[in-house]
């Protein structure tokens, strides 16, 4: 495949124009055939034919696609303008000895007809000052308003100017001559073009302005998507030193742009050209002809490809580099690699470039060279006490720094050709072989004759890739890197070596015998084996030698590999029960602890699921009541919590002040949300072991509800409490939940801090039901004791009698503002609407219809009474 794409570059050499076509100045006669609308025009011109062979018999029996592509290809050299020959002239008048004019017409302009400016060879030393008003100096056009102004007019239907052989230094804009078809400058004294001068000129074809004194260019003058039209450019015989790539390649058709007989010597990107492979460029040809360029172009770094053969994108283009002063070089042997095979298929008279340097191949042509010749002597990055050749043909760079007086390894150039390196550093003063970035690039190492005193294991695994290594004739080295068993020894040179054979070398002698290279064997070392003297490599034995036994060698192996699996199964072990050791150490931590604890504000904070009712009736009619009497100061955030709150902030606050974090588990507390979000629930377990884990004075008790299971459980803290069995059991048959309870929580410090239900003179709802009744109601409320909520007058809630336990007063009042809210339809009246904060509110277990139905109120005491005695009934068991 790369090979079919060199043959298609090397077809950029055989697209040549037309002879005649370039700059012909032919008549569109019967030889022209209709209309050409070139394909890639998005506004075809309508005053353009082709010659009628372009359209030949061959061409019918190709594709549409391709039939349509080659005729274009041809069109662009033979085309012609069907109003050539018919052109009327507009005349130059010289206004200044200095060689500035006007154009002046003798007649006035019809739309129906085109014009034409030329003056040759004269003294003119500008473009014509009323042509575009480009002069806004001179004053010409204060002394002339009628000529400025009546060339205006003309403006659009100029399509040729001619003015040859003069003296025009400069070239201003004149995009306003929109119509402009050819514009001639040949021989003046033009020394810059910008890229400005032909901006939006569609209708230019052709660009003569060969025989100047151009030194410079800007990028994309001559390829701008603008200039669809232009075929022909003819800058020949000028004097530019370089030549930007976007001059060169366009992505439309174009016949012929001719480069020769300048002083170019490189061609250069400034524009930061890229090329796109997925467009099609051209096709056109280019001219490069006995210019300077003695490096052949690294397409490339220039176009920003990956690889060479990318080229072949541009393979309708054609390139002329005949004759010019190429040196013959690792940099044009990355192409003619590829060339060689197919050179002759292809074969151009123009191909024929010929070496003018290096001397031995000068004069020779490029195509008859063998590849293994075209190197390159590199000096940038090298040594100055070695030499450097990239020879691309063989991927290596050579570097010769033999009896250079070394002591270490060199520095070595950088090659975008060749990756490997051939490093000769023989007879130097080298005694060690240092960990260097490009060891592993080294194919061949010849550190014979030097002073090294050893060669590590890693140096010797990182020249794996080094298919010779030559170790020669160092004395001070005695032992040999035990990675070398892995290398070839045949392709080992150890001459006059001599090694201690010992005990750790036994694998010597495997080695010396994995191949058969009688060849080498004189490049082999001397053993020198311990109780019996110098030997051949060859004859080396390690059962001549005293060493420990191997049995206790492979006891001491079994040892270390016990303990090392030992210390993983720990480690895991550790790992997985991670959170179990921490619990048994912060329990362990709590019971050293001084016995100065800090105070709180309160004493237990009640985390559990107020969804569930069973969990729910326990916490209210058991739980809580129990606490409060023994002297507890209780937090539960379903109550306690402000209405309004952001509650995730409050409840991180008050866990900062509270001892004992006590959690009711039960499945629906584990239980995760439907909608992926963070339950609340599992908000409070995070803050609540967070705290124990951070603070010492912190405890956690945890009351396992409906009797889960480490399995049942996904949260890895709460499967090791459950593990652990730092929990309160409802199953306990002995029916001691509260004082285990008490037990895991310790006596409280202190005396109860009044709840923030107490402080908004809230009553505690632990045991009993509640329900309201609206204000107005057709009933006696002598009864009833009134009370009033700011501009709302409100009925207090009505409790039944329960049965006073340790002196708790039942007779507490609710603010039963967090019950009812008051919706204002105007600016009279008032609707009451429900917003119940308790689950077995009145107001939310019956609607606003029944509210009303008074009668029902002893049948609600009496439901009441009796959940009470139920509750008693609990409470004694």
């Amino acid at each position: 495949m790369t090979t079919l794409w060199v043959a298609i570059f090397l077809l950029m050499f055989t697209h040549k124009p037309t002879p005649g076509g370039a700059f012909a100045n032919s008549h569109c006669n019967d030889d022209y055939g209709k209309i050409w609308k070139a394909s890639w025009s998005t506004d075809p011109r309508k005053d353009i034919r082709c010659y009628s062979s372009c359209n030949s018999q061959d061409l019918q029996t190709l594709p549409d696609e391709e039939r349509r592509t080659n005729y274009d290809k041809c069109c662009t050299c033979n085309s012609c303008a069907v109003w050539e020959g018919h052109e009327i002239e507009l005349f130059i008048e010289f206004v200044s000895v200095f060689g500035r004019s006007l154009v002046v017409a003798i007649q006035a302009p019809s739309e129906n007809d085109v014009y034409k400016i030329e003056q040759e060879n004269s003294i003119m030393t500008e473009i014509p000052s009323n042509l575009c008003n480009w002069d806004k100096e001179s004053g010409l056009k204060a002394r002339y308003p009628n000529d400025f102004s009546i060339m205006q007019a003309y403006m659009e239907r100029i399509v040729k100017m001619n003015f040859r052989d003069n003296k025009i230094s400069k070239l201003p804009d004149i995009r306003c001559v929109v119509k402009l078809d050819e514009l001639n400058l040949k021989n003046n004294k033009l020394t810059f073009i910008s890229n400005s001068s032909f901006t939006n000129m569609d209708h230019l074809r052709t660009v003569d302005l060969s025989g100047n004194l151009i030194q410079n260019m800007d990028p994309n003058i001559f390829t701008s998507k603008n200039l669809r039209s232009l075929f022909q450019v003819d800058l020949h015989n000028n004097q530019l030193h370089n030549l930007d790539i976007s001059n060169m390649i366009s992505l439309y058709p174009f016949c012929h742009i001719d480069y020769s007989k300048n002083q170019i010597t490189e061609l250069v990107n400034t524009a930061n050209f890229s090329f796109n492979l997925s467009f099609t460029y051209g096709p056109g040809f280019v001219s490069l002809k006995e210019n300077q360029i003695s490096k052949f172009p690294d397409f490339v770094q220039l176009l920003k490809l990956d690889d060479i053969t990318q080229l072949g994108h541009l393979f309708s283009f054609g390139f002329d580099l005949m004759d010019i002063p190429l040196k013959c070089d690792c940099y044009i042997e990355e192409f003619m690699e590829r060339a060689y095979e197919i050179v002759n298929t292809v074969w151009r008279d123009y191909m024929n470039i010929t070496c003018k340097e290096p001397k031995k191949l000068a004069g020779q042509p490029v195509v008859t060279i063998a590849p293994e010749k075209l190197i390159c002597d590199t000096d940038i990055g090298c040594d100055p006490r070695c030499t450097c050749i990239d020879q691309p043909f063989k991927n290596t760079t050579f570097i010769n720094c033999s009896n250079s007086g070394l002591k270490r390894l060199p520095d070595i150039p950088l090659s975008r050709y060749s990756y490997f390196l051939s490093l000769n550093v023989s007879n130097n003063d080298i005694s060690v072989i240092e960990n260097v970035p490009y060891l592993h690039k080294i194919s061949m190492l010849d550190i014979s004759g030097n002073d090294l005193k050893e060669i590590n294991n890693t140096i010797a695994n990182r020249l794996e890739n080094a298919t010779y290594i030559d170790i020669s004739n160092n004395p001070k080295l005695r032992q040999l890197p035990q990675m070398f068993q892995y290398h070839n020894v045949c392709s080992r040179h150890m001459k006059n070596l001599q090694i201690s054979c010992d005990c750790q070398s036994k694998w010597i002698e495997k080695w010396v015998h994995s191949r058969s290279c009688n060849e080498f064997q004189n490049n082999l070392f001397q053993c020198e084996i311990p109780n019996i003297g110098i030997s051949r490599a060859l004859d080396f034995n390690p059962e001549d030698l005293e060493c420990s036994p191997e049995g206790f060698l492979f006891f001491l192996e079994t040892i270390i590999a016990g303990v090392i699996l030992t210390l993983v199964l720990i480690g895991i072990l550790v790992y997985t029960f991670r959170y179990e050791l921490l619990i048994l150490c912060l329990r362990l931590r709590q019971k050293s602890r001084n016995t100065v604890v800090p105070l709180n504000e309160y004493d237990v904070f009640l985390s559990f699921n107020d969804a569930n009712d069973d969990v729910d009736r326990w916490v209210n009619s058991i739980l809580e009541p129990e606490l409060t009497n023994a002297g507890y100061s209780v937090f539960r955030p379903n109550r306690d919590v402000a209405f309004g709150a952001e509650r995730d902030s409050e409840i991180i606050d008050i866990l900062s002040k509270t001892r004992n974090f006590l959690t009711i588990m039960s499945e629906s507390y584990i239980q995760e949300s439907e909608d992926g979000m963070r339950s609340w629930t599992e908000n409070e377990w995070k803050y609540g072991w967070n705290n124990f884990k951070s603070d010492r004075s912190k405890n956690i008790v945890l009351v396992n509800f409906d009797y889960l299971s480490s399995f049942d459980v996904n949260k890895p803290q709460i499967k090791a409490f459950l593990r652990v069995g730092c929990t309160v059991d409802f199953k306990n048959h002995d029916r001691k939940i509260m004082q285990e309870i008490f037990e895991k929580l310790g006596p409280s410090l202190r005396k109860s801090f009044p709840s923030k239900a107490m402080e908004n003179n809230l009553p505690r709802f632990s045991h009993f039901d509640i329900f309201m009744i609206p204000n107005k109601t057709p009933y006696n409320t002598n009864d009833w004791n009134q009370k009033t909520y700011g501009d709302v007058e409100l009925i207090n809630p009505i409790f039944t009698n329960f049965e006073k336990n340790n002196n708790e007063d039942n007779s507490n009042s609710i603010d039963v503002s967090k019950h009812v809210k008051y919706h204002h339809n105007n600016k009279y009246t008032k609707t009451q609407v429900k917003k119940c904060e308790y689950r077995k509110c009145y107001a939310c277990r019956y609607g606003n219809n029944d509210t009303q139905n008074i009668p029902n109120l002893p049948k609600i005491r009496r439901e009441v009474t009796m959940k009470s005695a139920s509750s008693r009934s609990m409470k004694e068991t």
